[in-house]
């Protein structure tokens, strides 16, 4: 299959080509002068994306299941570009990264066989996530990323240490879920201005270092993290509001909660060595309270 005619449409802006699983090859796509949104997506044979290096006013490049895609066009040229998403599980690099300083948003799904360049350069970048590519071994540049406000990370199951995020000082939103690996997080409490908060299915992660610092999180998820033996610094986070442990079997005591004293709801399932709660006799604006499934648990101290 071939598409024809492309080199006619010198006024297009937004062009999507979706589910050509015979599809080998694009036409060169450079005449599309004036095109702003470009989206490829299920054509599972293609090979060869020409011409897009050339789309200087281009401002979203989506391209997601293209599995037989190893390889992107050189994008430093395009600088006007805002978001990028790109999930092909055969895909082993991306170039010209360092030409992207109006890049807002970046989401890699699915590549198995990517090995990210440095997003150093990234100035601009508030929106950042990574799923599903289970062979990635490191994320370099993060530091830099002075801006970033929502950070997602999904499913990366060779991660074994998250680097130092410290330097996050404007990161809102901070989601890790599926990293079975990750055994410790870095830099926490250099986020002073993080509002959410979640740990989902990092099995191998034992203790949490101190969150004391994180003054201005409203909500806080730890899910399915069966290793979980510690969490440190909850006296600190006076405007939490809502506070969520599912499933962290080996917890056994929860510290001193008397200073959430903004804490609407707080719920407890599946902590089943959960065995102490301290200080919820002080949470005067608590309204949603349950404890699901936590077998062992002797007694709520103050209640």
């Amino acid at each position: 299959m071939e598409i024809h005619g492309t080199d006619r449409l010198e006024n297009l802006e937004i062009l999507v080509i979706s589910g050509y699983e015979s599809l080998q090859g694009l036409p060169d796509l450079s005449n599309l002068k004036k095109l702003k949104d470009l989206k490829i997506k299920g054509c599972k044979n293609l090979t060869e994306i020409h011409g897009v290096d050339r789309l200087e006013f281009l401002k979203k490049l989506n391209i997601y299941g293209c599995e037989s895609l190893e390889r992107l066009p050189d994008l430093s040229y395009l600088r006007k570009l805002r978001h990028l998403k790109i999930g092909c599980k055969n895909l082993t690099e991306i170039h010209g990264d360092e030409g992207l300083e109006l890049l807002e948003k970046l989401k890699i799904i699915g590549c198995d066989s990517l090995e990210l360049p440095d997003l150093s350069n990234l100035r601009k970048l508030n929106d950042l996530m990574i799923e599903g590519c289970k062979n990635l071994t490191k994320i370099h540049g993060v530091l830099g990323l002075e801006f970033l406000k929502y950070f997602k990370i999904i499913g990366w199951e060779s991660l074994e240490r998250l680097l130092d995020l410290s330097n996050l000082r404007k990161l809102y939103s901070l989601k890790i879920e599926g990293c079975k690996n990750l055994t410790k997080i870095h830099g926490v409490l250099g986020l002073e201005f993080l509002k959410y908060f979640k740990i989902i299915g990092c099995e191998s992660l034992e203790r949490l270092l101190d969150l004391s610092n994180l003054r201005k999180l409203y909500s806080l998820k730890i899910e399915g993290c069966k290793n979980l033996t510690k969490i440190h610094g909850v006296l600190g986070l006076e405007f939490l509001k809502y506070f969520k442990i599912i499933g962290c079997e080996s917890l056994e005591r929860l510290l001193d909660l008397s200073n959430l004293r903004k804490l609407y709801s707080l719920k407890i399932e599946g902590c089943k060595n959960l065995i102490k709660i301290h200080g919820v006799d002080g949470l005067e604006f608590l309204e949603n309270f349950k404890i699901i499934g936590s077998e062992t648990l002797e007694r709520l101290l103050d209640l």
